[in-house]
């Protein structure tokens, strides 16, 4: 990955991920996601311009780097940058009165 960074946002780590990007293409969307040493790819069927929705699981308390390759082979660019990343939380719902974000020391 280069160094230019889309960064998404936060999100639970037991929810789906809005990416707020809408795919430009029909067809499969690959995405390319590394997190903690590891790759995973996911594929999704997507008709533009509908919104691409990264679907869970995903693991706690980590920040995601993600690539979406699309249709045609060319990776998804905002602002000439393909590079985007999200992070991902626990959300307590107990004990703190309302939701709240709860990180690892």
């Amino acid at each position: 990955m280069s160094c230019c960074n889309n960064y998404l946002g936060a999100f639970p780590h037991s929810q789906n991920i809005h990416t707020g990007l809408s795919a430009t293409q029909n067809g499969t969307y690959t995405l390319e996601l590394e997190f903690a040493g590891s790759k995973q790819f996911k594929y999704l069927n997507i008709i533009a311009p509908d919104e691409i929705i990264v679907y869970t699981p995903f693991n706690e308390n980590y920040t995601y780097k993600m690539r979406i390759k699309q249709p045609d082979g060319t990776y998804l660019e905002v602002d000439g940058c393909s590079d985007h990343t999200f992070k991902t939380f626990v959300l307590v719902t107990e004990e703190c009165g309302e939701d709240c974000e709860f990180e690892y020391n």
